[in-house]
């Protein structure tokens, strides 16, 4: 765990200032916050799993300002039930992976119909961008779900996406990074810093994020070392079919 009191002392540390003099709390927050997006924003480790109700009929779902991007979508009718909105379980949910489309092409599926077909979703398209939304619309444009066909009935869909991180609101609260990760957002931060006093070693500081940033991401861009399996259909034989052809 590492607190927003915890990030601002170590910077300091690093910075040679054990008392505030030359940089305020505010400043080193506001930089730190600054480095927490900025690595978020290269190698996209806040990964989030957010769930909408969805009503049948409904087509377009806004969905939360803090998404950047979407990995996949998956749909649930509320008839599989076992599924709580307060408490996600896939356990006794039907799951329907919906395929991605963008706007252009959905409209050449759709043609007319896209207010008229019902029946379980089969693919999403994605319109506006991240930015204050409210859910009935109002708010600006946000980034909105396009479903097609338009739900037949009330269900539910999950969101795999990567988005804002958010800043603490205390000072004893998480900044919640990846375990290991925290040295790359103070070099970010102190680099700011550096820049801010017109100290010469903020290209020194600056450089050290920018080889940490390459290194985690070419360590980290998954999360395990194994190589994945080559699936092949099954022949007559329960086993791969070429092999006896």
């Amino acid at each position: 765990m590492t607190t927003k009191a915890d990030l601002r002392t170590q910077l300091r540390e690093r910075l040679g200032e054990t008392l505030a003099t030359a940089w305020s709390d505010t400043e080193l927050d506001t930089w730190i916050y600054e480095g927490v997006k900025e690595l978020n924003n290269r190698t996209e480790y806040n990964r989030r799993e957010l769930d909408y109700e969805v009503l049948a009929g409904e087509w377009r779902v806004p969905v939360a300002a803090s998404v950047q991007r979407i990995h996949k979508i998956e749909w649930g009718p509320t008839s599989s039930l076992g599924y709580e909105l307060t408490l996600p379980s896939l356990a006794n949910w039907q799951v329907y992976r919906l395929e991605y489309m963008n706007i252009s092409t959905l409209d050449a599926v759709r043609g007319t119909g896209q207010t008229l077909t019902s029946s379980i979703p089969q693919y999403y398209s994605l319109w506006g961008t991240s930015q204050t939304n409210n859910q009935d619309g109002s708010g600006g444009i946000g980034l909105t779900v396009i479903l097609y066909p338009k739900p037949s009935e009330a269900g539910s869909i999950r969101l795999h996406c990567y988005a804002v991180p958010e800043e603490p609101a205390t000072d004893n609260d998480d900044w919640n990074l990846p375990a290991g990760w925290e040295h790359l957002v103070l070099m970010y931060a102190e680099y700011r810093a550096l820049v801010r006093d017109k100290d010469d070693r903020w290209q020194i500081a600056k450089s050290d994020f920018e080889e940490g940033i390459t290194n985690f991401k070419r360590m980290f861009s998954t999360y395990t070392d194994e190589t994945e399996s080559i699936q092949h259909s099954s022949g007559w034989y329960g086993g791969v079919d070429w092999g006896y052809w």
